[in-house]
């Protein structure tokens, strides 16, 4: 199986429960993978539940409909729900602290009701990968705590994007580490990317796969955290 196709059939079919982690170069490449996912939830009857911001929400929409998906379709019949990242974070997010009374009315609370009402869910966030781009660490941890215990609670699967330049050049390692040990699957950069990637944004690329290899040798040692083929 080609790398491009071993990370397609991971998001499309994916274990319930199961929480995948994709790496991404940039915002075309995750757009893709969101919209794969979102594909095999829809396809398997699955409720969908999609947090992020605008321009994303958009481009995996045109993903979507290139793919021959009717997107209205399913968001009338309620099995695709879209939300807002920058919304969610400024109501759960105050004087940098996680308000679990509202992150329970938000996001526990109707977690709930969907697992109750429709049985089979998949959930995708990028609220992770914001509040790592603006440094905020410890929350961006927190919430991906939440999130798990949520998937693994009522067994969704729950898909995460993190793109190379949300993570600091002078200390990759510690933050794949922090990152790699809540995700239950890791989905590299493609090589095929990488082979494509243009002079000094290679060089970069090419520092962040190094250090992806070596974290996730030292997790799986650690946890036998598997990485997906490639």
């Amino acid at each position: 199986m080609s790398e491009h196709l071993a990370w397609q059939e991971t998001v499309l079919n994916p274990l319930a429960g199961s929480h995948l982690l994709k790496i991404c170069r940039d915002e075309a490449m995750q757009a893709e993978a969101v919209a794969y996912f979102i594909k095999g939830g829809l396809l398997n009857n699955e409720l969908v539940i999609i947090i992020a911001r605008a321009t994303l929400r958009k481009a995996i929409i045109f993903h979507l409909n290139a793919m021959g998906l009717n997107v209205q379709f399913f968001k009338n019949q309620g099995q695709l729900k879209f939300l807002d990242a920058d919304f969610l974070l400024s109501r759960i997010l105050i004087n940098d602290m996680l308000e679990n009374q509202v992150i329970h009315e938000l996001i526990v609370s109707p977690i709930q009701i969907a697992h109750l009402k429709y049985g089979k869910i998949r959930a995708f966030g990028e609220m992770a990968d914001i509040l790592w781009k603006r440094r905020q660490y410890d929350r961006a941890l927190q919430l991906e705590k939440l999130w798990d215990e949520l998937s693994k609670e009522y067994q969704f699967a729950l898909f995460c994007t993190y793109l190379t330049d949300s993570f600091d050049a002078s200390d990759y390692d510690d933050s794949l580490e922090h990152v790699c040990k809540i995700h239950s699957h890791l989905l590299p950069l493609e090589r095929e990317e990488t082979a494509s990637a243009v002079c000094a944004k290679g060089e970069a690329i090419d520092l962040f796969r190094a250090a992806w290899d070596r974290v996730v040798e030292k997790v799986a040692i650690a946890e036998q955290t598997p990485e997906m083929p490639i």
